[in-house]
């Protein structure tokens, strides 16, 4: 009898599974459906148009600060930053050699490599064949949608969830007994990249603190004073720009 017993419970546990796998394959059609249709739209902001014509800016005068003077019909100053060369320069590579379908690409691919850095981590903590998990990923991303829009800000919601990857790989590596050095040196490197892509970097100094406070707590000793060493190199990173300190100090104020 308890044979039988056994035989049932573990016949309806594969149900289960079966069951759970099945729904999480539909919500995982469905969450490609809406990326295909929903970003298949027109481009209506005219910010892009701009910032390519300061990447062409930055090309013919060879230099990387941007000159707004030259695009206004009344007296204006270069006192305000913005520094988003990288993604001026990026946009304007992708328009040049693909046109227009090459920033729907654009966007395509950064909506796809955030969805996928979430369902990479799902996959590690044996999560993707949950149908929760998707359903997660497609409230994600109908809450980002408009921060996916081509311009420098679509670049820095990528980079953001780029950084919070790296920051929960982080814990999954110290819990799995792993190398945690990459994950933590990682954190410089992108803010690096995104203090020149999008004045949006300045949002990651609360999650930088609370990793790098929390690294003596959760992690050995010797990765904690490695965590604060890349604390203090993501700080430093912040003047590693064309405008130095400025841009940072003009951010804050």
């Amino acid at each position: 009898m308890a044979a039988v017993t056994d035989v049932a419970a573990a016949g309806s546990v594969r149900a289960t599974h079966s069951g759970r796998a099945m729904w999480a394959a539909i919500l995982a059609l469905l969450l490609l459906v809406v990326v295909a249709l929903l970003f298949a739209q027109p481009i209506q902001d005219g910010d892009i148009f701009w910032h390519m014509v300061y990447g062409a800016q930055i090309l013919a005068h060879g230099t990387l600060r941007a000159d707004h003077a030259q695009f206004s019909w009344m007296p204006a100053s270069n006192d305000l930053i913005y520094c988003a060369w990288i993604a001026e320069l990026l946009f304007l590579a992708v328009w040049k050699l693909f046109g227009l379908a090459g920033l729907f690409a654009l966007r395509y691919v950064s909506v796809l490599a955030i969805l996928g850095l979430m369902a990479l981590y799902a996959g590690r903590l044996r999560l993707i064949a949950r149908p929760e998990t998707w359903l997660v990923l497609l409230l994600v991303l109908l809450a980002s949608i408009t921060a996916t829009y081509p311009k420098p800000e679509m670049l820095s919601l990528l980079l953001w969830n780029a950084l919070v990857f790296c920051g929960f790989g982080l814990l999954e590596a110290q819990a799995q007994g792993g190398n945690l050095l990459p994950w933590i040196y990682a954190t410089p490197a992108i803010l690096l990249v995104w203090v020149n892509t999008h004045g949006g970097f300045i949002l990651a100094a609360p999650f930088i603190a609370i990793i790098t406070i929390g690294g003596f707590f959760l992690l050995p000793r010797r990765a904690a004073w490695h965590m604060a060493a890349a604390a203090l190199l993501c700080l430093l990173a912040t003047a590693v720009n064309p405008y130095g300190i400025l841009y940072p100090l003009q951010l804050l104020a």
